[in-house]
């Protein structure tokens, strides 16, 4: 019998260095609805997690100084940008790199241009004397690096035709709501939208951000959209389940400690519950 017990639990523990090696949880919580049948099912449930709108983060920073609010907008803006865990960011400034170079090779596809003109040597050589004339205008700093990709600068013709009728107010340069109190940002995540674990990297990075561009301690960073959602619903129902899963433990003891009153007994009947969990876990693993 001792030989069989020692076995026993051997194996059990084999099984928890199984389930460590090889178990992976998923997090997408698309795989909670159902498998897609038409090519149009397929989309819809590829740009609920992947699509531009599922990535997007509303952010506000609020604070007594308005000033200081749209100073940390700024330097906000510019840290995200140059984090691996945000593909674009807005706020409102004027910041022509803030046109996805994605765009660039649809550009004519997507712009109204060619529907009224020709792309002969004409039209070229009228857009690159037009080019000419810029570059000897204020905006010549601007345009300088974009012309040799954009000469014709359709992208900028496409992001002025997709501003909407209405904006948020500007104050000092950046978004601010109505009430003048809240600097406004927008910023795209690389992590999809139901990735709580991605989104989770995504707002510590936030966060870190936020940190480091204030520039007033009474300013508050909030935050919103599909993946602000997810983290939380991660989190809660991670708390949730480790305070249920130990409830439910500690009754167990408790049951069999009263029902046996024997410290040896309680391990012997615990140790079939706890074959199983690791055989389950390990059978999912493995799949």
């Amino acid at each position: 019998r001792g030989l069989l017990l020692v076995a026993w639990i051997a194996t059990v523990a084999i099984l928890g260095w199984i389930v460590d090696r090889h178990l992976e949880i998923g997090t997408d919580l698309r795989l909670f609805m159902p498998s897609p049948q038409t090519p149009q099912e397929r989309l819809i449930l590829e740009e609920i997690g992947e699509g531009p709108a599922s990535r997007m983060l509303l952010l506000a920073i609020s604070g007594p100084d308005p000033q200081a609010a749209a100073d940390t907008s700024r330097a906000l803006a510019l840290a995200l940008r140059s984090d691996g865990e945000f593909r674009q960011v807005a706020n409102g400034e004027s910041v022509l790199d803030a046109v996805a170079d994605s765009l660039l090779a649809y550009r004519y596809l997507l712009s109204p241009t060619l529907d009224h003109s020709a792309l002969d040597a004409d039209f070229l050589r009228s857009q690159l004397e037009e080019r000419v004339r810029d570059l000897a205008s204020p905006a010549a700093g601007l345009l300088e690096s974009w012309l040799p990709r954009d000469p014709t600068l359709e992208l900028l013709k496409l992001a002025d035709s997709w501003l909407p009728a209405r904006q948020p107010q500007l104050l000092y340069d950046v978004w601010f709501d109505s009430s003048g109190k809240e600097a406004l940002l927008v910023a795209e995540t690389r992590a999809a939208g139901f990735d709580p674990q991605g989104q989770r990297k995504a707002a510590d990075a936030l966060q870190r951000a936020f940190e480091a561009a204030r520039t007033n301690d009474s300013l508050r960073l909030e935050v919103s959209g599909p993946g602000a959602f997810s983290v939380l619903m991660q989190e809660r129902t991670q708390r949730e389940a480790r305070w249920l899963g130990s409830v439910d433990v500690i009754g167990i003891v408790i049951l069999l400690l009263v029902a046996y009153r024997s410290l040896s007994v309680l391990a012997l009947g615990l140790l079939p519950l706890v074959s199983a969990g690791g055989a389950g876990l390990a059978a999912g693993g493995a799949i």
